[in-house]
């Protein structure tokens, strides 16, 4: 089987199910050097969420829809709506 065809298998799984396939996959993947565990990862998580809160509090960002930011990110992207 080649990747083409099993990406194109996995894509027509439930969502639930392409993401417990992706998980399954990424722990599959030999962590190297780059690797966070999952409280390094929580830990710089919280550090970026404490500094865009902070930031938007004070004034130097503005909040967007999600449906705008998603837009936004699938235009960057070069994508149209719902691919």
């Amino acid at each position: 089987m080649t990747v083409e065809e099993l990406t194109a298998s996995a894509l027509r799984l439930s969502d639930h199910d392409r993401a417990a396939l992706a998980h399954r996959l990424l722990e599959s993947l030999d962590p190297g050097e780059d690797y966070l565990s999952g409280e390094e990862w929580t830990e710089n998580w919280g550090t970026e969420v404490r500094r865009r809160l902070a930031a938007f509090r004070n004034g130097d960002t503005e909040a967007s829809d999600w449906s705008d930011a998603l837009d936004r990110m699938r235009g960057a992207l070069g994508e149209g709506r719902g691919t």
